[in-house]
């Protein structure tokens, strides 16, 4: 059986334990027991996406696969690009939700949530990324970024 992302994770926090431990959901930014969740390998219950990318980052592995990436600055997940993302794929493709929900193996709720914006399993996300082709890492992006890439976003038109 193939390990699986939140298996990955749990692996890197184990290590992390009382100040490491509260060092690292502060530079995470992410909620006490999400981390604590994270670090015991969820025990079935999924880790948000935006939670677990931000754990990623900041531990340096690649939230995929557990690969030892260069750490990096946690960032908010875009979820509104990524619905947009895999909706306009899925109409690329010719496909209903149903069978999209069908090949990424995900439930047809689980995909309509996404297509609206609420990514709330990072294996749901792991899923809809592999259908369209995007690494989750595509999907962060900083306000900074947006001002270097469109540097009127933000005046009044």
């Amino acid at each position: 059986m193939t390990p699986t992302p939140a298996f990955h994770l749990a692996l890197a926090m184990q290590s992390y334990r009382n100040e490491k431990f509260a060092e690292l959901i502060e530079r995470a930014g992410v909620p006490v027991d999400a981390a604590r969740r994270a670090r015991s390998g969820a025990h079935g219950r999924p880790t948000r996406a935006e939670h677990h990318l931000k754990l990623c980052a900041v531990l340096g592995i690649d939230p995929v696969d557990g690969r030892p990436i260069e750490v990096r600055k946690p960032l908010p997940l875009l979820a509104s690009f990524f619905a947009a993302g895999v909706k306009g794929n899925r109409l690329l493709n010719g496909h209903t939700l149903r069978q999209a929900a069908k090949v990424m193996e995900i439930s047809p709720a689980v995909l309509s949530r996404i297509e609206n914006g609420d990514v709330r399993s990072f294996d749901a996300m792991v899923a809809a990324c592999r259908y369209i082709g995007a690494h989750p890492f595509d999907y962060l992006v900083s306000y900074e970024t947006c001002q270097e890439t469109n540097p009127r976003r933000g005046v009044a038109a």
